[in-house]
């Protein structure tokens, strides 16, 4: 199901001759100016020319096209994006499309990225050092919660409203799911793991598959649903250094942050919202974050 996909096939075609690899993420209206931000970081480090923005629809198209950055419209609309359950179902409806037409059409490797990143550094130096060794690379979300004494390995802990007890909230999301966080991920594909990379993700545009997980949970988000498939599929799966790609739990923390905000090589924006916040206040607040870090280049 590749929706209007086809269509850009000479343009994809085109757009791909001569590069080893390209930056593709997918998004909504509601991004727009977000995915901005994301590609003058990546023009900051010389790496524009290489990026193919994915929009859902018309509206979202002419915004981008606006910018003059390369994108291709998929044409879907949806009905609703408000609730972070809906985003949660619309994200596994649509954030593969794109990547999985360029990667069983042209095998073509990719660097599949959200647009609540921030990339310091051209990233591809570090991926070019293990991309012979593995099938997929991508970042860690790996937590580095403040310290609190008395706290256990793989379960969250909080400091109590009142300052006097630790509550302990039940195993961590990385110790049920997984560390793997695709999003930021290098999807390594050639003429051996072929097959396995098509058996693996096809199934995700199945719409009675992705029926069976409309929950809008966390265990059946995208990202959770990936980490169970790659593991099922025996994916040689590098994951890379939680300092130099650094995720939302790290970069909170004043000392860490410190310490690499110059060597780091991308900044990943997440941890930042309780998981029911509604996307648009999730998006405010990580815009108001990357502001605070200088990261905000609109």
């Amino acid at each position: 199901m590749f929706y209007n996909i086809k269509q850009y096939h000479n343009f994809l075609l085109e757009f791909l001759k001569d590069k080893d690899y390209i930056y593709v993420t997918t998004i909504t209206k509601e991004y727009v100016d977000m995915a901005y931000n994301w590609f003058l970081s990546l023009k900051r480090c010389n790496q524009d020319e290489l990026v193919l923005i994915v929009t859902i629809d018309d509206e979202t198209s002419s915004k981008v096209k606006s910018f003059g950055i390369n994108s291709i419209n998929i044409g879907i609309n949806l009905t609703e994006n408000n609730t972070k359950s809906q985003w949660i179902e619309n994200e596994k409806k649509i954030k593969l499309i794109a990547p999985f037409y360029i990667v069983e059409t042209f095998k073509k490797p990719i660097i599949h990225s959200d647009v609540d990143i921030f990339f310091n550094k051209n990233p591809y130096p570090i991926i070019e050092k293990h991309k012979e060794q593995y099938d997929l690379i991508l970042m860690s979300d790996k937590r580095f919660d403040p310290f609190l004494p008395n706290r256990k390995l793989g379960v969250q802990s909080l400091l109590s409203v009142n300052k006097k007890q630790i509550d302990y909230c039940g195993p961590t999301a990385q110790q049920k799911f997984g560390e793997e966080n695709a999003g930021f991920s290098f999807i390594n594909i050639n003429d051996k793991n072929y097959k396995k990379y098509y058996d693996c993700f096809n199934v995700f545009l199945n719409q009675n598959f992705m029926n069976n997980f409309s929950l809008g949970t966390e265990e059946t988000n995208f990202q959770s649903l990936t980490n169970k498939r790659i593991k099922e599929y025996d994916f040689k799966i590098k994951k890379l250094n939680c300092f130099d790609f650094v995720n939302g739990s790290i970069w909170k923390i004043p000392y860490i942050n410190k310490q690499i905000k110059d060597s780091c090589y991308l900044v990943h924006y997440n941890f930042c919202e309780p998981f029911d916040m509604n996307p648009i206040e999730s998006k405010l607040k990580k815009i108001e974050w990357m502001k605070q870090n200088n990261h905000w280049l609109l």
